[in-house]
């Protein structure tokens, strides 16, 4: 058995920590392993702190015998975690391998990291038989003038598309979007994995990815833009799709 500590398991929105733990769960129903939720973090022998920073801060009260798991949406760069925390009895979890990296290339050492993304929910997210009307655009902080050289690419061509704005729509319009999408055009941040992607692409619809140069290459608030250094922003072992084929 094991116990999953997650705030996002709480939340009514669709965000992209609730995904990691919602489809974490569902997959858990799926092997029939037991599990409990927000319990004491001495609940049972194996536990996964997701996303609760006050929780991670207490592990070295616990007894050695409990395997713990963290992450991955607990901290964004190495230097956000706190110096006090005995990491040395847990295994810190990315969503994938170039994270892992980035990490890895900025000195953390404290603890294993393993890569291990969550999987993607194909009893909401499956193909459609709905006829194939337009493109569809996805924009995720990224330019406005990199958006205005793909719509203008379209319109010469003709093609008829639809534009969906990251944090201004709601899920279940995104599924009806994607059940006419002849295919995609993406045009994201980097990701640690991409799971809105990942949904696209199991509705089979064709994705084309416009990728990022570096780790900066977005367009967000001052508040997101000043977690990372500069040099931090100049990573370039990064990517829109991380699992893409």
């Amino acid at each position: 058995m094991i116990n999953i500590i997650s705030k996002a398991y709480l939340s009514k929105n669709a965000t992209g920590p609730k995904k990691v733990v919602d489809n974490l769960i569902k997959g858990l129903d799926i092997l029939g392993y037991p599990y409990v939720i927000n319990k004491r973090l001495d609940a049972c022998q194996r536990l996964w702190i997701h996303d609760d920073t006050a929780a991670l801060a207490r592990i070295n009260k616990l007894s050695p015998e409990i395997k713990i798991v963290a992450g991955p949406n607990l901290y964004v760069v190495l230097r956000q975690v706190p110096r006090d925390i005995d990491l040395s009895k847990i295994v810190y979890i990315h969503p994938s391998q170039w994270v892992k990296d980035f990490w890895l290339h900025f000195g953390f050492d404290r603890c294993p990291i393993e890569p291990w993304p969550v999987g993607i929910d194909t009893e909401e997210f499956k193909p459609s038989h709905k006829t194939k009307k337009f493109v569809l655009v996805y924009f995720k902080q990224r330019s406005q003038e990199e958006l205005f050289q793909v719509e203008k690419a379209l319109k010469k061509k003709g093609v008829a598309y639809r534009i969906i704005n990251y944090g201004n729509y709601q899920e279940q319009e995104y599924k009806e979007l994607l059940a006419e999408t002849r295919y995609a055009i993406w045009l994201g941040r980097q990701e640690s994995q991409g799971i809105a992607l990942q949904e696209a692409l199991a509705t089979n619809a064709p994705v084309l990815v416009c990728d990022v140069r570096n780790v900066g290459h977005w367009t967000a608030s001052q508040k997101e833009m000043a977690v990372l250094t500069d040099e931090e922003n100049n990573f370039t072992n990064t990517t829109s799709a991380a699992y893409f084929d």
